[in-house]
């Protein structure tokens, strides 16, 4: 996963939706890597003008648009509730295939099970990618964490699509620029897309979600002092809070940052987010079942207001928590970075 790609990033008609939120990734985190941006709802703008960032990356309205940027691969840029693909996608792949353009897929849709994909795959010599296929372990969590010195962070939201990655990946990127021997683990497709490697666990079979993310930490905690984990789902998520209970399980975070968005009060599934504290209390008390960790940091996605209005509810939920909040992406992770570090150092 850590080869470069000039790719077309597919997300017709939900670039500026919350599902589109794989192409958001790779524009906003790899925007070296994509060529153009397919969603015929917005065609002849650029990124930074639909989303803000992403410089002036194209947005166009079809593939044969795109082969003029001399693209080799085709990424769906979409995750869908449940993860699967649209019907009418599979044309978009078939054509995109004809063009001989690589596919990495991230939806729960494998490509590599439809026979008409894989028959022209083979035919136009292309390679098709299901980022979300389990890897072939079979491994019961068993405790292998207390043997690990490495420190351990993990993002933790009070919903889902809240920012988890983002948060942790900033703050890896500052750990890294200091010269700390740190190190990224993705838990989703669009992080494993980012960041070149992980495992999207929520297509990993629940008995060992655990386990599999145990193997991850042991393996990265011999090369690395200090290992950002990025968080799934939520614990008070009705939907998806078995994938964050196995995470928390296996990756055992010795530290956990919490993750919100500003005006965010009704979850994903219409259901009220529950306050703070309780939320904080909860993790804190799930580690703490077996070791000691703290959530020490919030971090907070104030994209959708003003610059002064995000600066005052920072400070607001600081006086709140008894913590350092901040917005990662808006404005760095340079401080939470440092929250950590003197955390640790105590």
């Amino acid at each position: 996963m850590r080869k470069r790609r000039r790719m077309l990033v597919l997300a017709e008609g939900m670039f500026t939706d919350a599902h589109g939120k794989t192409a958001h990734g790779v524009v906003r985190y790899i925007p070296e890597q994509v060529v153009a941006v397919i969603d015929s709802t917005l065609a002849g703008k650029i990124c930074k003008e639909v989303v803000g960032y992403g410089g002036d990356i194209p947005i166009i309205s079809s593939i044969e648009e795109g082969l003029k940027f001399n693209p080799d691969t085709l990424v769906i840029g979409i995750a869908l509730v449940g993860g699967v693909l649209p019907e009418e996608w599979k044309k978009f792949i078939i054509k995109a295939i004809k063009y001989k353009l690589n596919v990495i897929n991230g939806l729960h849709t494998f490509l590599t099970d439809d026979k008409d994909i894989i028959r022209y795959a083979r035919r136009y010599g292309v390679e098709v990618i299901d980022l979300r296929k389990p890897p072939d372990i079979y491994h019961v969590a068993c405790g292998k964490w207390k043997k690990i010195k490495s420190k351990v962070i993990l993002s933790i939201g009070t919903d889902c699509a809240i920012g988890k990655k983002s948060a942790v990946f900033e703050i890896y990127r500052v750990f890294r620029k200091m010269g700390k021997r740190a190190d990224f683990i993705a838990t989703g497709q669009t992080g494993m897309l980012i960041g070149g490697k992980g495992v999207a666990i929520d297509a990993v079979k629940s008995d060992f979600v655990a386990g599999v993310m145990e193997l991850e930490v042991v393996k990265s905690a011999r090369r690395h002092d200090y290992i950002f984990i990025e968080g799934q789902g939520a614990l008070t998520n009705q939907g998806y809070s078995s994938v964050t209970m196995g995470l928390i399980h296996g990756v055992m975070p010795d530290a956990m940052i919490l993750c919100h968005e500003i005006g965010r009060t009704i979850d994903h599934f219409g259901d009220p987010i529950h306050d703070f504290e309780s939320i904080i209390k909860l993790h804190e008390m799930v580690v703490g079942l077996y070791k000691k960790s703290r959530v020490i940091g919030m971090n907070l996605i104030t994209e959708n207001v003003p610059e002064d209005e995000a600066l005052k509810e920072i400070k607001r939920m600081e006086r709140k928590l008894k913590m350092p909040v901040d917005d990662t992406v808006r404005f760095g992770g340079e401080k939470l970075a440092d929250v950590i570090l003197k955390y640790f150092e105590r």
